[in-house]
């Protein structure tokens, strides 16, 4: 006699006798499916999963008016809604011409995970532009983006919220968080808030419990003269490990993190290039006003306030700000911080920040740290959880910051010319010099180790010269390639340098170029 297990099959033409797990399947787009398939694991207990073949479902309608109006029915039970496929994308939308409604709504008993859908064009005045958790929600693998709404955040959550590799990017709210406005408890982790605006908290605005987790917060801003452009957290409390908060602009300072009366504590990650330029432009990267932000093991440089106003200030910190040792600050005008022995000042030795790109994966932006940094070997391996912001190890002393050390250098091609061009039709050696800078050597590299090209392991030099290439009074090593060696092909954006140091340490670099003489 065959085993009946408690999973089934049911598909939206027909409803079979409730069972404790159903599994339901729409088509490409059926929004009618879909809210069938709501309904139907609405009204039965179990753990229910609805599959969706990609596509793009369009909700014209709203559903219900459930705190402000739903365009999909109020999530009470335990669903789980997926896609059966990562190309092409899985869309759950409000149809452009539709009325104002926000797609989900998730009530107290629900406990709701969506994995691998793009929600899009939410809308609502009532918080949650998109998404509104009272429950236990969990985005996996998923995208929030082009919502809008009069405040509370695209994603509004009042329960427990989890967010892992997806991104929220690319939503306006009025005020109250222009991503995310947490009151609940949520865990971010390998994700990105980019591109939100807000008048406050770009990104983020915080009164609950958050913890950010080997995470990017970046390009995210508020309006005028409102504070905190990546995070902004008010009375909450804020955990930021392992993670980036870099290109985040507010008007009215707390550029990167801006903290009222609530906790914060940011260990092991990198603000950097944040702004606060207008009217109250205080606290480029973070702002601390009344309550406790405690920072190790954290690089805190490069950010930046308005100097021309007389209330400007702190462009890496303003107010009081607790170190816990092992931090690298860039400029301390301006900030009452506990400076520790282990702490120091000065320029990071970062590269430009990388893996911000719409086709990267999330979590991934992040600031490369250059040979002979400042941050290398100076953490507190106490503090270093065993992996980066990327999953790599923080192999012996741990670096200062959310990337560990991985060899980078500085190269140029075509030093002294602003022009990358490489002409694949040209037999003439191409230069490329490898820097003495912030603080690494260019004598040490081990030439005979060296390889360049499309990859890192196409060419060796040709030729290998000993000079000062950028007049900055250190030698730097200059190398000639042959441009057929290098395996570069028309539409190629970038080139790769690795190698080794005399005592083994591995480096490398990358640079961009413009190929010519590609056939049209």
């Amino acid at each position: 006699m065959p085993v009946i297990t408690l999973a089934m099959i049911i598909f939206c033409v027909g409803v079979v006798a409730p069972l404790h797990a159903a599994m339901f399947y729409c088509s490409s787009g059926n929004v009618t499916c879909l809210i069938a398939a709501i309904n139907n694991a609405n009204g039965r207990p179990g753990v229910h999963t609805i599959n969706l073949e990609p596509g793009i479902y369009t909700l014209q309608t709203a559903d219900n008016t459930i705190s402000g109006e739903n365009g999909l029915p109020s999530i009470r039970r335990t669903i789980r809604i997926r896609a059966t496929a990562d190309d092409p994308p899985t869309v759950i939308e409000r149809s452009p011409v539709a009325g104002f409604f926000r797609i989900f709504h998730v009530s107290l008993s629900g406990r709701f995970s969506l994995q691998g859908v793009i929600v899009a064009r939410g809308s609502t005045g009532g918080g949650g532009a998109a998404i509104l958790n009272l429950g236990l929600t969990t985005l996996q693998d998923s995208v929030v983006t082009n919502s809008v709404g009069d405040g509370g955040g695209a994603v509004r959550n009042l329960g427990t919220l989890n967010v892992f590799r997806s991104l929220i990017a690319d939503n306006s709210v009025g005020h109250e968080g222009g991503g995310l406005r947490n009151e609940g408890n949520a865990h971010i982790e390998n994700s990105t808030i980019a591109y939100n605006s807000s008048s406050d908290g770009g990104g983020i605005e915080n009164t609950g419990s958050l913890v950010v987790k080997n995470s990017a917060i970046i390009f995210n801003s508020t309006d005028c003269c409102q504070p905190g452009g990546g995070i902004l957290n008010l009375g909450g409390a804020v955990q930021i490990v392992n993670s980036t908060i870099a290109k985040n602009f507010a008007g009215g300072g707390g550029g990167g993190v801006a903290n009222f009366n609530g906790q914060v504590s940011i260990t092991n990650s990198t603000i950097r290039e944040n702004q606060a330029p207008r009217f109250f432009g205080v606290g480029g990267g973070i702002w601390n006003e009344g309550g406790t932000l405690q920072v190790q093991n954290t690089i805190v440089a490069g950010n930046t306030v308005d100097t021309e106003s007389s209330i400007a200030g702190g462009p890496d910190c303003f107010g009081t700000i607790t170190s816990l040792g092992n931090n690298l600050l860039g400029d301390l005008s301006d900030c009452d911080i506990s400076f520790q022995p282990s702490d120091t000042t000065g320029d990071p030795g970062l590269g430009a920040l990388v893996g911000a790109g719409e086709e990267d994966s999330p979590g991934g932006a992040h600031y490369p740290v250059l040979a002979g940094s400042a941050v290398i070997d100076k953490g507190n391996p106490s503090a270093c959880l065993q992996n980066d912001q990327l999953g790599h190890l923080r192999a012996g002393t741990c670096d200062i910051g959310a990337a560990e050390f991985g060899g980078l250098v500085a190269i140029d091609i075509w030093p002294k010319k602003d022009a990358k061009k490489i002409n694949l039709n040209s037999n003439k050696g191409i230069d490329v010099a490898i820097f003495s800078l912030n603080g690494f050597d260019a004598t040490t590299v081990d030439a005979a180790t060296v390889l360049f090209g499309r990859t890192g392991v196409e060419a060796s030099p040709a030729t290998v010269v000993l000079k000062d290439v950028n007049k900055d009074g250190f030698i730097d090593l200059l190398l000639s390639f042959n441009a057929d060696t290098m395996g570069i092909q028309c539409g190629d954006t970038h080139v790769v340098l690795t190698g080794e140091t005399i005592n083994g340490q591995p480096i490398g670099g990358f640079d961009s170029i413009k190929v010519e003489k590609c056939p049209k």
